[in-house]
């Protein structure tokens, strides 16, 4: 999965992160999602997809925050990689 935030404008409410990641885990329904890359190259989007991951860890079998789209690609084809 791939979240890309460069183009946020305007940034969630903690409650409304908080609620995301309950869905992700509600969604869950006893298995993990895969690998989870979120791309925010601002400071306060990369705080707040940061609290996302935390929040949401037991949803994603791993997740990560990146500042550029590159690094976010290469690190999810790694992981496809290593489940193979």
């Amino acid at each position: 999965m791939l979240a890309d935030l460069r183009e946020t404008e305007s940034l969630p409410a903690t409650e409304d992160v908080r609620t995301a990641a309950f869905e992700f885990r509600r969604l869950d329904l006893g298995t993990r999602w895969g690998a989870c890359a979120i791309v925010a190259p601002q400071d306060a989007a990369f705080g707040v997809a940061r609290m996302f991951t935390m929040l949401a860890d037991r949803a994603f079998a791993i997740s990560s925050v990146f500042r550029d789209l590159d690094s976010a690609t290469l690190w999810l084809a790694a992981q496809k990689e290593i489940g193979d």
